[in-house]
């Protein structure tokens, strides 16, 4: 078992010009033409996810959308992380 869990989430925005992927994480970037929101949400996302130890990148589908990909640690509860005891025998 890995000690890694790797969430994908993808949209059809319809991709990104080249070499806009990183940009997508800078704080008030927005990527969409009626500018609705703040651009914050990956920003924010990124930084809550990366203070626990996690990461999320993003691989652009031309033509389609993006991929992101959320990296999270594994956590294992502390009754599972016990070695079990050995029976008496």
């Amino acid at each position: 078992m890995t000690d890694r869990v790797f969430v994908d989430v993808a949209d059809e925005c319809g991709g990104l010009p080249p070499g806009k992927a990183e940009e997508l994480f800078r704080p008030y970037q927005q990527r969409h033409k009626n500018h609705s929101g703040l651009g914050l949400g990956l920003a924010i996302s990124l930084k809550g996810v990366r203070a626990i130890g996690g990461d999320i990148s993003v691989r652009n589908v031309p033509g389609t959308g993006c991929v992101f990909t959320v990296e999270l640690r594994r956590s294992v509860s502390a009754d599972a992380a016990q070695e079990p005891e050995a029976s008496p025998g």
